[in-house]
């Protein structure tokens, strides 16, 4: 099987009724990831590149669906995974910008004092 018809198998499959009612949303997710990795969104990738919002969307996303879910008992997913994602992706951000990139630029200054620190008492040779 060729690669351009295991892409048409892939979107038949994506977009085929039987496969369930998020079939719109699955292939809008496909949509998104053939575009988010291309090379027509260079401002987009400029801008991930100085946010890294990843590790905050990893960090936050998981409680704040649970405490949607607890607010919210009969959401459907689809309006579930929006909620979440408006309220996760501003806090992982400033997440980023007040904790991540300060942390990991006390990287330097842990390891360059480390590397200038003698030891207090050195170890016999043997």
């Amino acid at each position: 099987m060729n690669s351009q018809n295991r892409r048409a198998l892939y979107l038949a499959n994506i977009m085929s009724p039987e496969a369930n009612s998020f079939g719109v949303l699955r292939l809008l997710m496909a949509t998104f990831v053939l575009i988010s990795h291309s090379k027509a969104l260079g401002a987009l990738r400029a801008t991930c590149n100085k946010v890294d919002a990843s590790f905050g969307i990893y960090i936050f996303a998981g409680p704040t669906q649970q405490t949607l879910l607890w607010l919210m008992p009969g959401v459907q997913p689809v309006w579930l995974s929006l909620v979440a994602s408006a309220i996760v992706l501003p806090v992982a951000i400033v997440s980023w910008i007040a904790i991540e990139k300060p942390a990991l630029q006390l990287n330097s200054l842990i390891t360059g004092c480390a590397k200038l620190r003698q030891p207090s008492c050195p170890l016999p040779a043997t």
